[in-house]
């Protein structure tokens, strides 16, 4: 056998006896013997195999030819699979990642399996399509389970039935070894529901029919075919084709010894058609042009003298240009000279489309070939209907000047447009209110020698691309060159530049700006005001030739300028936000914060403030504490490295590439990721408060960046005396919590005592008033840099008042103080300047209800009664001066009476 042990492919001959005049043929049977081949030498599982060139993915589509497997990694398999294999059914939208062999260890689960990377339909995950089946083939699948619970093999399609029996539906089970006939020819899809599985063998045997049938078609297609010109290389090919020995074979005469060769002469010989028909009507178009046009001095090239009559080894469509390109020439020597010889098949008289090119609608082509005439011109006409057809032919490239193509249409109603090339007419109603005719008419300039293609279009009104319309005849297209028209030359020649050059403005429109990565605008703008006063001369529409060229030159210099624009570049000691861009608009950007390695928390929405600067033709990004945005440090992390200031590598360099729609992409120049994309968000370590961006790694979809222009950067400092242990702090935008303090928001209020709740979330909210305590031996004192995000220099929350400027704190109001070992709220005795980012209490405005099933709360006494005699705020954690009576005795506790306070008096009522 050829396929030795391979592959066992048997093509069997069961010679059935005849009796009389019966004759037999034989039954030809394909068998792939895969748990054959598994079971040679395998001990483990070797995994997946490779299929083909791809072993990750196979389309239905893209059939499997080969399966290679390497089990003792030394040596390569191949089994010829014919074709007859694919790993993506149709019946599921999941994809297989392959074909793979499996061997547990037991000989039932070694065989051929399809490998699921999503759960198919009745939970099955593996799956095998057989390919290029015809009605009544039989195949017969033998395959073994694990054990006898485990579930079995399952149609996928339901386009066969047991043989002799009835029709199988989609999840029905396979029996092993049982014969199914194919009901409707294509694919066979199966799938099985557990991977204790394996496939032996697949038996597929051929219905002849298809096969005989096929070759007593293209038999008679090739004979009639060959008493046509054409092509003699192609016409001896076809005669070769269907000289074959195999076109007259009998059916009974096929074995399993020629069966693969009778295949072979029935491709050949369809392959001989196409190219043989190819070849006639290429000559056929090529004929008509000829005898339409007859060029003066025209010579047909040595072997093509006779194409009219006979095959030349001739390229038809070669000759076909170059006596178009005569014609056109001859034609165009004169004034109002008819050139329409150069449209092939220009009235349909060939009683066909052939040299036409007819688009379809939808999914239709209703259209005819037609006996008649419209205008009474010729003897066919082209009718398309109900959908209105574009018909369209290249006719070569035309010399500069002015032309009319003209065409016959009849209509019950359709607007018809004449089309050339990207412009069409201005559209003619043609048979509104019933049936009518109409010789339309397109008058056309080209300033220079153009490639031009003619067509008619058909709308229910407003052009349409592609047309659909009602239906409409078609007769008697012509060309006609008028003349070399200069002004119109130089018209369509600035039309053409202001084209050309507004194309140019919109590849720019995005990538140009002031913020940095963008490009200046002087030569945008200029751009824009040449193209806007080149289309005020043709609106004027003027006879003088020089406006429109002098216009076109303007427009020329103009995009010619382009190319000198400058790039903004960052200015260094300034910061910017980078936003994560699509298709050159904001969509956000990944502000995440890390904190302590594993807790993810949401940043401010407000994008992170970073400094961009040159370094050579590459960028360093610094964040707002002036430390690098790194590579990873490693090709198994995806973070960017916390670098400090003094390291500068190149895997703090990142290459920026400027995008059309005015985004830009950033990849690190490290030679180890080079290449690589990155988002951008930031990162905080519990032992240091600051936020530095990093660049999380999307490769190979590279993120898109926006700069904003510069940005202000606001330093706020959270301090806590450590003697005090308590303090207020509010800030324009989020921060992390220092790793050594507590934050709380105030809660409620009850005898005299404010209670608050701990803010666990570990992000100092923007606009949020907050009481910090530490128990820090050391004063903790923490500078901040950010984005101030508030619309107010004050925000209130359960009367707690944080103020983000130096501002008034009302008369009566009550400010955090530490006074002999106490810490307490205690009220102001007149109107006091406040400290910015610090907070007051409004006690009238804090809530009196305990929160239900509220927690421990944190509680601080309010001291003073009417007065506490403050009249100055100090920071929460710098301890207020003893009072003193006056006989200079220091009181703990003031009550009623006066009292001397930092050598003056003060009265507490």
């Amino acid at each position: 056998m050829r396929f030795k042990q391979l592959l066992t492919k048997t093509l069997l001959v069961a010679a059935m006896l005849g009796v009389g005049s019966m004759s037999a043929w034989a039954d030809i049977v394909e068998t792939y013997n895969f748990y054959d081949f598994v079971g040679a030498g395998l001990s483990s599982n070797p995994g997946p195999v490779s299929l083909g060139a791809d072993s990750h993915t196979h389309a239905k589509s893209g059939t499997v030819v080969k399966i290679i497997n390497n089990p003792t990694n030394s040596s390569s398999v191949t089994l010829d699979l014919k074709g007859r294999f694919a790993a993506d059914p149709a019946y599921n939208a999941g994809k297989m990642s392959g074909l793979g062999w499996r061997n547990n260890g037991t000989a039932q689960q070694r065989g051929l399996v399809g490998y699921w990377s999503s759960k198919a339909p009745s939970s099955g995950y593996y799956a095998l399509s057989i390919l290029n089946l015809n009605t009544d083939d039989e195949v017969t699948i033998t395959y073994s389970l694990k054990n006898a619970t485990t579930p079995k093999l399952k149609f996928a399609t339901a386009n066969a039935k047991v043989k002799n029996g009835s029709a199988v539906a989609v999840d029905d089970d396979i029996t092993s070894g049982t014969t199914y006939v194919i009901t409707t020819g294509g694919a066979l899809d199966i799938y099985e529901t557990n991977d204790n599985f394996g496939i032996h063998s697949i038996a597929i045997k051929l219905n002849i029919t298809p096969y005989t049938t096929r070759m007593a078609e293209a038999k008679s297609t090739g004979t009639g075919l060959s008493s046509s010109v054409m092509n003699s290389t192609v016409k001896s090919a076809l005669t070769s084709a269907l000289n074959s020995e195999y076109v007259d074979m009998a059916a009974s005469s096929i074995t399993s010894e020629n069966f693969d060769s009778y295949v072979a002469a029935i491709e050949a010989l369809e392959t001989a058609n196409a190219a043989a028909q190819t070849s006639i009507n290429n000559f056929i178009i090529l004929n008509n042009l000829i005898g339409n046009s007859k060029p003066a001095g025209y010579v047909a090239p040595s072997g093509a003298e006779t194409v009219y009559t006979s095959d030349a080894d001739v390229d038809p469509v070669a000759l076909a240009a170059s006596v178009r390109a005569a014609a056109i020439t001859a034609g165009t020597a004169n004034e109002n000279t008819d050139i329409s010889a150069v449209i092939a098949n220009n009235g349909f008289e060939l009683n066909s489309t052939l040299g036409w090119n007819v688009a379809t609608v939808g999914d239709n082509d209703n259209y005819v070939i037609e006996s008649g005439n419209i205008n009474s011109t010729g003897n066919y006409l082209f009718y398309t209907n109900p959908n209105g057809n574009t018909v369209s032919q290249a006719i070569g490239t035309l010399p500069a000047g002015k032309y009319e193509i003209a065409a016959d249409v009849a209509s019950w109603g359709a607007t018809m447009y004449l089309i050339m090339n990207s412009t069409h007419s201005e559209g003619n109603v043609v048979g509104s209110g019933g049936y009518a005719s109409d010789n339309i008419k397109y008058t056309f300039t080209l300033a220079e020698a153009t490639p031009v293609t003619i067509g008619i279009n058909a709308a229910n009104g407003t052009y349409v691309e592609g047309g659909g319309a009602w239906g409409y005849r078609l007769d008697n297209f012509t060309l006609t060159y008028i003349d070399d028209d200069p002004l119109g030359q130089a018209q369509a020649a600035l039309i053409a530049e202001i084209e050309t050059a507004t194309e140019l403005r919109d590849s720019w429109t995005n990538k140009v700006g002031t913020a940095p990565f963008k490009y200046d605008a002087t030569y945008y703008n200029a751009l824009v005001e040449a193209i806007k006063d080149a289309q005020d001369v043709i609106d004027e529409n003027g006879n003088d030739e020089d406006d429109y060229t002098d216009a076109k030159d303007a427009l020329v210099d103009a995009e010619d300028n382009m190319a000198s624009s400058v790039l903004n570049e960052p200015d260094e000691n300034k910061y910017y936000r980078l936003y994560i861009a699509d298709n050159g608009t904001s969509t956000g950007l990944n502000m995440n914060l890390l904190r302590g390695s594993t807790q993810w928390m949401t940043l401010s929405e407000m994008p992170y403030a970073v400094k961009i600067v040159k370094s050579g033709d590459n960028y360093i990004i610094k964040d707002a504490y002036d430390k690098y945005v790194a590579a990873p440090s490693n090709a198994n992390s995806d973070w960017g490295t916390y670098s400090s200031v003094s390291m500068l590598t190149d895997a703090n360099k990142w290459e920026v590439t400027i995008q059309n729609d005015g985004t830009f992409k950033m990849l690190n120049h490290n030679s180890t990721y080079k290449g690589w994309g990155w988002y951008l968000g930031a990162f905080g370590k519990t032992e240091d408060v600051r936020v530095s961006p990093y660049f999380y790694k999307t490769s190979p979809t590279y993120t898109t960046w926006l700069c904003s222009e510069p940005v202000e950067v606001t330093d706020v400092t959270l301090s806590v005396n450590a003697t005090a242990g308590w303090g207020t702090f509010i800030a324009p935008y989020d921060n992390l919590t220092p790793s050594t303090v507590k934050a709380y928001t105030v809660s409620y209020t009850e005898n005299k005592v404010v209670y608050f709740t701990e803010n666990e979330t570990g992000v100092l909210s923007a606009n949020t008033p907050y009481i910090l305590s530490t128990e820090e031996a050391s004063d903790v004192s923490t500078t901040f840099k950010g984005i101030a995000n508030n619309e107010e220099d004050t925000y209130t929350e359960n009367g707690l008042v944080g103020l983000l400027t130096a501002s008034e704190v009302p008369a009566d109001s009550y400010v955090l103080q530490y006074n002999d070992g106490v810490v307490g709220f205690y009220k102001t005795t007149e109107a006091i300047t406040g400290t910015a980012n610090r907070c007051y209490l409004d006690l009238d405005d804090v809530s009196t209800e305990v929160p239900s099933g509220a927690r421990a709360f944190v509680g601080f006494g309010i001291f003073g009664g009417d007065t506490t005699g403050i009249n100055t705020v100090k920071d929460s954690q710098q301890k207020t001066e003893s009072f003193y009576n006056l006989s200079g005795q220091r009181i703990s506790q003031p009550t009623k009476g006066i009292y001397i306070v930092n050598g003056k008096k003060v009265v507490v009522k």
